[in-house]
């Protein structure tokens, strides 16, 4: 039975239903008030993409990139959209702040019609860097095709733009030699990685050049070792090529290890250092190699 307040002489238990409803519409209203407050926050920074003042611009695309996920879909509009070559640019360089959840929105926009767009979903995808390029990947196997068919062949040019950490996946799509509709996507990888120049891609494209069935794909990848091999070639410094760099020593040194030469590939740790003596990977793969050289001899005694 309720009991029967002594002063006031008014039921208990009403009075406290009365107290929840009233702290759950204050929930509520605080939720709402905040979603709204979230709205105008995302429409206020949008707009400080194009003010005059770099530094509002610097500090809107930080704010923005803060609030990630929610931030993809109006900041895509504007690249879509806007005819501000400013507020296009900040929104570029929010996006690729943001990384991962902005990649496959950025793929979408690779075939839009308008080439500065193109360009600049391309410019996006090569900031997010790595994580772009399991998203990349999976556009690439869902459309093979778009490798060839996509306006300015822009899958291919985004991992260019991403660059090594690109090159692992890009020699795994190599191996799809046994998919006959994948010679789209293994033809791509090839010129790409000629583009990317990463000596530690050569021996999959050795394999690619010998032994795959599509004649555009072997070409492909000769084409991409004799890029890789000019660009490593101790004349492109002298020359106004691509100069031979502890990067390109250690990109020789992994492709070595790899082939099995281990001592070739402690040579080219060597050189890297040599160039830039406080290396670091330099130096550590170089401790590894030893190690596992050391090891292999001693229990081959």
């Amino acid at each position: 039975m309720p009991r029967i307040h002594p002063i006031f002489g008014i039921v208990a238990v009403p009075l406290l239903a009365c107290v929840v409803l009233l702290l759950q519409n204050s929930r509520e209203s605080a939720r709402a008030a905040g979603a709204l407050s979230n709205d105008m926050r995302m429409s206020k920074l949008t707009e400080d993409l194009n003010d005059q003042d770099s530094t509002v611009r610097h500090n809107a695309v930080e704010a923005l990139a803060t609030l990630g996920k929610p931030a993809v879909s109006p900041l895509i509009t504007i690249l879509e959209s806007s005819d501000s070559d400013v507020k296009q640019n900040a929104a570029e360089q929010a996006l690729g702040k943001i990384g991962e959840p902005s990649a496959e929105p950025l793929i979408g926009l690779l075939d839009a019609s308008n080439s500065d767009v193109r360009q600049r979903a391309i410019q996006a995808l090569g900031s997010i860097g790595s994580p772009a390029t399991e998203p990349l990947v999976s556009a690439a196997m869902s459309s093979p095709g778009s490798f060839v068919n996509n306006r300015d062949r822009g899958i291919e040019k985004a991992f260019v733009v991403i660059g090594d950490p690109a090159v692992d996946r890009l020699i795994n799509l190599l191996n799809l030699r046994d998919q006959v509709d994948g010679w789209h996507a293994r033809w791509g990888a090839a010129t790409a990685l000629g583009e990317i120049k990463a000596a530690r891609a050569i021996g999959p494209l050795r394999a690619t050049a010998k032994s795959d069935k599509d004649l555009d794909v072997r070409r492909a990848a000769v084409q991409a070792i004799a890029a890789i091999e000019k660009a490593a070639s101790p004349s492109a410094s002298t020359s106004g090529r691509t100069p031979v760099t502890a990067q390109s020593h250690l990109d020789r040194a992994k492709a070595l290890w790899t082939s099995g030469e281990s001592q070739k590939a402690i040579v080219e740790c060597n050189a890297a250092l040599r160039l830039d003596p406080d290396n670091e990977e330099a130096a550590s793969l170089k401790e590894k190699y030893q190690k596992a050289v050391a090891l292999l001899e001693g229990t081959s005694q």
